[in-house]
């Protein structure tokens, strides 16, 4: 199961509203690249759960801890940042009953906010890389050091009471 964090897609922009505002997501947000990876990645690969980008990763932590401890930050912070301060009338074309024409591409408009690697993933997905890496990282340093703490002069540095 993928859980996705907010996605820069033209579905803000094409979604029904009814508060008179620009809806938008809550950041941060993501550049629809990453997810595709995710998926193909899933694809070829399955994995029971993969949170992508940083947002998911702290709501699946969050509701794992304490789920009222996430609700309450929700509350108080999700509300106002689900929209944007532009206002948008509420009887504006949408895409709920019918398509609207022309081809909106993968892209929204949030490009300011967008990120476009989702580091977080790429790291739960690559963790065997990142292992082999600090293990050899380990070796080479532990392989640096042989012969820096060897006795001198064939005696041992080991504490010992003269008689």
């Amino acid at each position: 199961m993928i859980l996705q964090g907010a996605i820069k897609t033209p579905e803000f922009d094409r979604a029904r509203q009814k508060i008179g505002l620009q809806p938008r997501p809550v950041p941060p947000i993501y550049e629809p690249e990453p997810f595709a990876d995710a998926v193909l990645h899933c694809c070829e690969r399955p994995i029971r759960e993969l949170p992508v980008g940083w947002g998911a990763q702290k709501l699946l932590w969050g509701q794992q801890l304490s789920p009222h401890a996430g609700d309450l930050v929700l509350l108080r912070t999700g509300w106002k940042e689900q929209h944007t301060h532009e206002l948008k009338p509420t009887d504006s074309p949408d895409n709920l009953f019918l398509t609207l024409p022309g081809d909106p591409g993968a892209h929204g408009r949030f490009d300011g906010r967008s990120r476009g690697t989702a580091a977080w993933t790429w790291l739960r997905l690559h963790r065997r890389l990142i292992g082999g890496g600090v293990g050899l990282g380990t070796i080479g340093l532990l392989a640096g050091l042989e012969g820096r703490f060897l006795p001198r002069n064939g005696t041992s540095q080991s504490w010992h009471y003269s008689s």
